[in-house]
């Protein structure tokens, strides 16, 4: 789903607008779940199992209380012996959820680990419980002047200016305006976010939020009518990477015969100002978690009017059957 209030307009001053379509922002109590994922280590696997060749899967909820306390768990589902759910549990019950509210307490999370003998224990990434209620919230937003888009600046449609605003919006309460940070690259974008983007977004109230607060990602697309299409066209999963400036990131191997290709991946573009989001269009494998975290991390090596092109844009492409091996490789004297 595109993050998109399209704003279509001529040079002459016609204007046409597409409703704002919102899409919620990760989690940010998965986001700061601790220890950080790197550092989390793994379930310890039941050596007599692995020996026996006995592998399962375990989903499990965790039930936060306080920002210092170490979560209930609760085992939704166990495929396989009881001792895989012991392991679970005793490794999350380090996991603390640091930047809780109270507003948002109890937190519900949940996750699945993989037990596949003679591997290291696979894991999803945490889904947090309240997002699909968090969700359904945004769709009362609404400008408290009945507006459903911003104004097209009279400067910028005589200068044809055009691009990409990536916004970030917080709400806190119902009668409230949202926290607003504006992402744009170029200078004539980044003044559209400041003219246009800034005073509407003021105006924006979640009329029916209760409890805690909403964050989501709006992505404003000025384009000028009959100006070329900008935003991906037609990008490839190779494509793709070739633009990217920082795929030499430790730990960048990978094995896509291990994930069940080929599949198809669902990449919005947020960097550099947030992690990109990344989504399976089929069924989701756990297998494929390491990889689409590290290409949340990939940085496209863009110039400004590029940047502000694919800000927030969706692109979709398919992964291959193939061997990643990004790693530096050390030097030989």
């Amino acid at each position: 789903m595109r993050l998109a209030a399209l704003l279509l307009i001529t040079l002459a001053g016609i204007a046409r607008a597409q409703a704002p379509d919102v899409q919620l922002a990760p989690s940010r109590l998965v986001e700061c779940l601790t220890p950080p994922a790197a550092l989390r280590g793994q379930p310890e696997y039941p050596t007599a199992l692995d020996k026996r060749g006995e592998g399962g899967r375990v989903l499990v909820e965790m039930v936060f209380t306080g920002v210092d306390r170490r979560p209930e768990v609760n085992v939704l589902e166990n495929q396989g012996d009881e001792s895989l759910a012991q392991a679970v549990k005793a490794h999350v019950t380090a996991f603390r959820m640091p930047c809780a509210e109270a507003a948002d307490l109890p937190v519900r999370l949940r996750q699945n680990y993989i037990f596949k003998p003679g591997s290291p224990v696979l894991w999803t990434t945490p889904t947090d419980e309240a997002a699909a209620s968090r969700a359904r919230v945004l769709k009362c937003m609404a400008a408290n002047d009945g507006s459903k888009h911003p104004d097209y600046p009279a400067w910028a449609r005589r200068v044809g200016a055009q691009g990409r605003v990536l916004a970030k919006l917080r709400f806190s309460g119902p009668d409230l305006p949202p926290e607003v940070a504006l992402h744009a690259s170029s200078r004539a974008v980044q003044r559209l976010a400041e003219d246009a983007v800034q005073p509407w977004a003021a105006k924006l109230r979640l009329p029916c939020i209760e409890g805690a607060a909403i964050e989501t990602f709006v992505q404003f697309v000025f384009r000028v009518e009959d100006a070329p299409a900008f935003g991906f066209r037609d990008a490839t999963f190779f494509s793709f990477l070739r633009r990217a400036k920082n795929l030499d990131r430790p730990g960048a191997v990978f094995d896509t015969a291990t994930m069940a290709c080929p599949f198809d991946l669902t990449l919005i573009y947020r960097q550099p100002y947030y992690p990109n989001q990344v989504g399976e269009r089929d069924a989701a494998q756990a297998s494929r978690r390491p990889l689409l975290e590290w290409l949340s991390t990939l940085v496209l090596d863009l110039g400004q009017a590029q940047q502000d092109s694919v800000a927030g844009d969706t692109v979709t492409f398919t992964v291959p059957c193939l061997k990643i091996d990004f790693n530096p490789k050390e030097k030989t004297s």
